[in-house]
């Protein structure tokens, strides 16, 4: 509770937090997902600080998940751990970046050709599938008059 954000809570009334769950709520994430079928989204960097419980980027995997709404996520550099490729993975993300210092001089452009038509791919599959409908509700009326139909086929 110290410093501008401290004195701001205090004088505002507000409460502090440290998740960025509260950000996701005060900006209404969940509404903003309504109709979505990607989620494109941005870290400076990929690694198991940043995928860990409480960061933003876990809060809107976990979200989107949540949703089966998959995210692309745009990053200067990733990691190629195993805990960063199960918490993408298991979350239905796709990162595009730069693999971490190591790795051969040529896989940055194999990584990046490989992100691109991965993308391509995720794009051409939003196309076909298109963005969640909301299903059209008949009326208790339509409904009661299409049983009583199939009662009387039945018999």
């Amino acid at each position: 509770g110290d410093g501008f954000a401290g004195a701001l809570a205090a004088v505002t009334n507000g409460t502090l937090s440290r998740s960025y769950d509260t950000i996701l709520d005060a900006a209404e994430f969940e509404k903003l997902l309504k109709g979505v079928a990607l989620v494109v989204t941005g870290a400076l960097s990929v690694d198991e600080a940043s995928t860990a419980e409480g960061h933003a980027l876990s809060c809107i995997l976990r979200r989107c998940g949540a949703r089966r709404i998959p995210v692309a996520l745009v990053a200067g550099r990733k990691d190629e751990s195993e805990a960063v490729i199960s918490a993408l993975g298991g979350a239905g993300a796709m990162c595009f970046g730069i693999p971490v210092e190591g790795a051969d001089p040529l896989a940055p452009f194999s990584a990046a050709a490989d992100s691109m038509f991965r993308f391509i791919r995720i794009g051409r599959d939003v196309e076909k599938i298109g963005a969640p409908r909301k299903p059209r509700q008949k009326s208790f009326v339509r409904l009661f008059w299409e049983s009583v139909k199939e009662r009387v086929r039945r018999d």
